[in-house]
C-alpha cells in the first residue's frame, strides 16, 4: 500500500473521529433523556472505531488492519433517510450522492470533518437513499490492496 494514503487515511479517520467526539461529548452532557446518553454512547463508540482505524492503518498495512479499516469504511458508504430509521455516517470527508423520494429529487452533499445521524421513528423530514461515493473508493481500494496481500501471501507460502 502506497504510504502517503495510508497517512491520508488515518488523518481522515483519526481527525474526522476527534472533531466528531467533541460534538458527541457536548450532545450527551446536554441530553436529558437515556435515549441520548444511548444515542451518544453509540456515537462515541463508533468514532472511537474510527480513530482506532486511522492509528492502525497508519502503523501498517497488514491483513488485520486492512480488514477492520475496510469495515469502517464500508459503515460510512450509506445514506439512507426515512420517517422509520434514519443512518448516515462518515469522518474525515464525503462526497454523497442522493435521490429524495419526498423533495427535490438527485442531489449530492460535499463534506468535511464528521458526522453520524442516526434516528429512530423521526416521521418530519425526507425520505432519502443515497452513497457516500469517497468511501465506496477508499473501501474499494482498500479490497484490492488486501486481495493482492492475500495473493503474495499464497505465493510466499508456496
Amino acid at each position: 500500500m502506497n504510504t502517503y494514503i495510508q497517512k491520508v487515511l488515518g488523518v481522515l479517520s483519526i481527525g474526522g473521529g476527534f472533531m466528531s467526539i467533541t460534538s458527541i461529548l457536548n450532545f450527551i452532557l446536554s441530553s436529558s433523556g437515556v435515549a441520548g446518553y444511548i444515542f451518544g454512547a453509540i456515537a462515541l463508540l463508533v468514532f472511537l472505531y474510527g480513530i482506532w482505524c486511522g492509528i492502525e492503518i497508519i502503523k501498517s498495512s497488514s491483513a488485520r488492519s486492512l480488514a477492520i479499516n475496510k469495515i469502517f469504511w464500508a459503515m460510512q458508504i450509506p445514506l439512507l433517510l426515512s420517517p422509520g430509521v434514519s443512518y448516515f455516517l462518515y469522518t474525515g470527508f464525503n462526497f454523497t450522492v442522493h435521490y429524495s423520494f419526498t423533495e427535490s429529487g438527485p442531489g449530492f452533499n460535499v463534506s468535511a470533518g464528521g458526522n453520524l445521524l442516526l434516528s429512530l421513528f423521526q416521521f418530519a423530514g425526507p425520505f432519502q437513499v443515497g452513497v457516500n461515493v469517497f468511501a465506496l473508493v477508499i473501501f474499494c481500494y482498500l479490497s484490492l490492496i488486501a486481495k493482492k496481500l492475500k495473493s503474495v501471501q499464497a505465493i510466499e507460502n508456496f
